[in-house]
């Protein structure tokens, strides 16, 4: 996948989970934190080195886990997310 299509993800799925509402303050906390680690990723994106930490995989883990049965839309981004990010060895 090309790095301009990855930023293009990106910035859906930042657009997505600013969308994202009725929220519990765990989910919430997880999506503030994976919404940290998305500008991180779209600033590197600018800059043409996109890479990540292990923690930024973890949240997208985590958020999946987390937002599965009352957030189906934003769980298949995060899911497609990190199983490109994995693909790229990011």
């Amino acid at each position: 996948m090309a790095d301009e299509d990855l930023c293009q993800l990106l910035e859906e799925l930042h657009s997505e989970i600013e969308a994202t509402t009725s929220v519990d303050e765990k989910e919430r906390e997880l999506l503030r934190d994976l919404e940290a680690d998305i500008r991180e990723l779209l600033e590197r994106c600018q800059s043409e080195n996109i890479q990540t930490r292990p923690l930024t995989m973890r949240r997208f883990e985590d958020a999946i886990d987390s937002m599965a049965i009352n957030h189906p839309t934003l769980t298949d981004m995060l899911s497609r997310m990190s199983t490109i990010l994995s693909n790229a060895g990011i």
